[in-house]
């Protein structure tokens, strides 16, 4: 599992020290420098899955998981020094270091030194393992059928970062019979097929009884139904007439439901097109899924996805037990008002009774402000 990332000299940060854990929370207003973070890490990860790069000599600039555009680009711009710094640690305290040389360069490829260690952290750190899944905000939206796309070297076991082959992969599951690798993250008790679980979480989280069901229409075409009980009759429904937020919603079940002990998953806006209660969910989903040795790291806007974290910690979910709030990173990544050159980060402590050890301005705060100004005489 990752315990640290720094940067220096990357994008918007002069200088960036970030503890990971099993749920880290990324959290911060538009243009902090969330996305900034995410892509060090989805940098060296297409760098290594992109055949023509070798991370052993260069990274990769303008990859399908992040277009970081040109070492001029990805440099920091008031930086005197021209090269860049990603250094990371995992839980067994080994350090994986990649100095990006003379990034001063409208060059889409960048030299690269890693630390002497490169090839044992490219075959047994996570982030470059096959279990990894990247899933960017802009998921694959509903559509009346599922055509599989052209294959990338970046893709995961859900297609592209957009979550593109989620239909086949869920199809191939319940196909198969295939069952959860972690059985703590299932629902349903006697029942751990991914086909069903998969299901079941859909329900819980978006407040509906559906049935998720999927067939295979050519090698290369497959629908999805969603079947609901009306009046006592199963009535299955395309993708199209059902809520838009089951279609975002999936790959990200789907990647937990079918992701190994010690993947790592990297999701942008998880919240995206749901309701509060769902947000909720999503994030007790998130929280056990952590709890049970997935480590995922989230950007994300969501109080209430936030909120459901928290009462993991604090209470737990029927069933499945409380969420150990020492697993759980919350940072928010902010400006300096009096420097605003500087993008800064400061760690939020979630307490075991669910609260926060304080509350920064900027964090989470605007129901409280637009109360105050609505309370005004």
């Amino acid at each position: 599992m990752l315990k640290h990332v720094y940067l220096k000299n990357f994008k918007c940060f002069d200088e960036l020290a970030l503890p990971l854990g099993g749920l880290t929370l990324i959290t911060g207003v538009n243009g902090a420098g969330k996305s900034s973070i995410v892509q060090a890490l989805l940098l060296l990860r297409q760098s290594n899955d992109d055949k023509r790069t070798d991370l052993h000599t260069h990274v990769k600039a303008d990859g399908d998981l992040a277009d970081l555009t040109n070492g001029n680009a990805m440099r920091y711009a008031l930086s005197e020094d021209a090269d860049i710094l990603i250094r990371l640690t995992n839980d067994q305290s080994e350090e994986a270091c990649f100095t990006l040389k003379d990034a001063v360069t409208d060059d889409t490829e960048i030299a690269c030194i890693p630390s002497d260690n490169i090839d044992h952290v490219l075959t047994a750190w996570p982030l470059f393992a096959p279990s990894f899944v990247y899933l960017y905000a802009d998921r694959t939206a509903p559509q009346s059928n599922y055509r599989k796309g052209n294959a990338s070297n970046t893709d995961s076991r859900l297609g592209d970062k957009h979550g593109s082959n989620t239909a086949f992969r869920f199809y191939e599951a319940m196909s198969s019979n295939e069952q959860v690798p972690v059985p703590a993250l299932c629902l349903l008790e006697k029942n751990h097929s991914v086909f069903a679980n998969v299901s079941a979480w859909l329900s819980y989280i978006m407040g509906s009884d559906v049935s998720l069901a999927a067939a295979q229409e050519t090698a290369d075409r497959v629908t999805l139904s969603y079947s609901k009980n009306v009046q006592g009759n199963e009535i299955a429904f395309s993708p199209l007439n059902v809520a838009f937020g089951n279609s975002y919603i999936l790959p990200i079940i789907l990647a937990v439901l079918t992701a190994p002990e010690n993947s790592l998953l990297i999701i942008e806006n998880p919240e995206a097109h749901l309701h509060p209660s769902a947000q909720f969910r999503t994030g007790q989903l998130l929280a056990l899924a952590a709890e049970h040795g997935i480590q995922i790291i989230v950007e994300t806007h969501s109080d209430h996805l936030l909120n459901g974290v928290r009462v993991m910690a604090k209470a737990g979910m029927e069933g499945k037990g409380r969420t150990d709030a020492g697993k759980v990173e919350i940072h928010y990544i902010y400006q300096d008002k009096d420097h605003p050159e500087l993008h800064l980060n400061e760690r939020i402590v979630l307490e075991e009774d669910g609260t926060l050890d304080h509350w920064p301005q900027g964090f989470f705060d605007e129901w409280e402000l637009a109360l105050r100004q609505i309370n005004q005489p």
